[in-house]
């Protein structure tokens, strides 16, 4: 019997984490989303496992560096070593009127 493959995605939000998540979850991956905001990974989480999917979730804010090891080994300890990991994070700061670039 082959070992199911998992996907870990540091960045998890409503665009291309979630369309990755389902191609995945689809293919019969085990996804484990990560991101700040817990509320958000519920929903996706709900929304995979609606689809049969196996998913998962684990609170995590990349833009703290140092959380990410600790978070990572546990969810590996959780989960086993991923086969694949996306690092989709980002920041977004808005401009202000000083800042802006001319049209």
């Amino acid at each position: 019997m082959e070992k199911m493959k998992t996907l870990f995605i540091l960045g998890a939000g409503p665009g291309l984490s979630t369309a990755l998540a389902r191609t995945y979850g689809a293919e019969g991956w085990r996804v484990v989303l990560f991101s700040r905001n817990a509320d958000h990974l519920q929903t996706l989480c709900n929304d995979l496992r609606r689809r049969d999917i196996d998913a998962h979730f684990r609170q995590l804010d990349c833009s703290r560096l140092e959380t990410i090891a600790p978070v990572l080994t546990q969810s590996q300890e959780a989960f086993g070593v991923p086969s694949c990991i996306i690092y989709n994070t980002c920041t977004i700061t808005p401009d202000t009127l000083e800042t802006a670039d001319a049209l």
